[in-house]
């Protein structure tokens, strides 16, 4: 976890509050916003269209066939160079397209891009459907647990894409999620939900909204006139969770008390609204306690409030008598089933002293230091450290900004998607 850097100038703000505007996703017919080849624009996420599709048409109708590194969205040009030559053999292999190399939105070769890409995977006519999130996010946080991202786990990290899997939208049990579908071509849109899960409390021509009954995922199905097969949403019903944060001040400085305080206010007011609004779990105060010393390899560490404390991570000598583990932590959790939250100012990581956090999943705790120069500080850090503390990992893909586990935490990290929860473990 790396803590610094500005809020995205792109963002909007409103009266001091952040707002995010989540974009609409294409769940089948692939839009592009901007050129993509040579000349073009080359956007990541538009990169991530055109890899997909190529990547989905078959050899003979000049695809590529899976060979296009869809986790890959650079756009140096090295690493266009492979992109555009697929767009060519494209081009070349279908009668009547022009041979530039580019994809334009709209345009004839993304139009029979997705015609082979539908061919081949099944579908019918050539028929784009958006689904839009029923909201922005306001800060703190209003994402309704809408993702658009459909990430993969490889590893330990969310670093690869599944364009092909659904779209998801967390449902919170006894709580309502609206989505707006609009189809192309004036294609009429229709819903279908067979789950004891979910149930569908009204519908219009291009709006569904859904409840939560029953914990679980059910698929919403999108029916589209002229596409052969319905396009499911997954739906994931979650039940309402409450974990407290205990808070532990290492070493009684002058500042501890208003430290505890300070961070239990940040838990209320911007960590547990986060995952409120995107997992259905909300964090309570917990205890809150200074503790003078810590014990590592059999040795008593008397802490002094006014001298560094290094955090040792990984498996290194210990090299002052202010050096512990982080481990060496672990006997001071008294709730096992809350989230302990190690505090001090004189925090700094082994590793890398701009860090302002670690979180430990396999003890549910984190280690803060909201004085370390360029972190966001109360914000995003805790919630960040606690997404790792309850399981979350890191989101590593290119397109990373705004998600919370972005490796790289600034102020405007804090969607949570959806297809992440799987790992949650309230």
């Amino acid at each position: 976890m790396r803590a610094r850097g500005a809020p995205d100038p792109g963002d909007q703000r409103m009266e001091g509050v952040m707002v995010i505007n989540l974009k609409p996703v294409n769940v089948i017919g692939f839009s592009i916003a901007e050129s993509v080849g040579l000349k073009g624009k080359n956007q990541p996420d538009d990169i991530f269209v055109i890899k997909t599709l190529l990547n989905g048409i078959a050899p003979q109708d000049g695809g590529a066939d899976g060979t296009l590194d869809i986790n890959d969205l650079t756009n140096t040009p090295d690493a266009m160079e492979s992109v555009i030559d697929a767009i060519l053999v494209f081009q070349k292999a279908q009668p009547g397209l022009l041979h530039d190399g580019r994809v334009d939105p709209e345009k004839n070769t993304i139009k029979r891009m997705r015609l082979m890409f539908n061919r081949r995977k099944g579908g019918g006519v050539d028929v784009n459907v958006t689904i839009t999130p029923d909201g922005p996010i306001f800060g703190p946080c209003d994402a309704r647990g809408f993702s658009a991202a459909r990430l993969r786990l490889v590893g330990n990290a969310w670093s690869a894409f599944d364009g092909l899997a659904p779209v998801r939208q967390m449902v919170p049990i006894g709580k309502t999620r609206k989505l707006k579908v609009k189809g192309t071509n004036n294609a009429a849109v229709g819903f279908a939900l067979e789950s004891s899960r979910a149930e569908i409390v009204e519908q219009t021509s291009d709006t569904v909204t859904v409840i939560g009954r029953l914990e679980g995922e059910a698929d919403l199905s999108v029916i589209v006139e002229g596409q052969r097969g319905p396009i499911p949403v997954r739906l994931l019903v979650r039940k309402a969770s409450t974990i407290p944060i205990d808070v532990v001040h290492l070493g009684r400085a002058p500042l501890a008390n208003g430290l505890m305080i300070a961070t239990q206010r940040a838990v209320a007011s911007v960590v547990s609204r986060i995952y409120d609004n995107q997992a259905n779990l909300t964090f309570t105060s917990g205890t809150s306690r200074i503790v003078d010393a810590v014990t590592t390899e059999g040795r008593v560490v008397t802490i002094d409030p006014n001298k560094k404390l290094s955090i040792r991570s990984g498996i290194g000598p210990l090299t002052t008598t202010q050096d512990f583990r982080f481990d060496d932590l672990q006997p001071l959790v008294t709730n096992p089933a809350a989230v302990t939250m190690f505090i001090s100012a004189q925090f700094i990581d082994d590793i890398d002293p701009i860090v302002a956090g670690r979180g430990d999943p396999d003890n549910r705790m984190l280690w803060f230091n909201p004085m370390t120069p360029g972190s966001a500080n109360t914000n995003i850090v805790p919630a960040h450290e606690i997404g790792h503390a309850l399981g979350l990992d890191h989101i590593t893909t290119k397109n990373n900004t705004g998600f919370l586990m972005n490796p790289t935490v600034q102020a405007n990290n804090i969607i949570i998607p959806c297809e992440t929860l799987v790992q949650l473990q309230p």
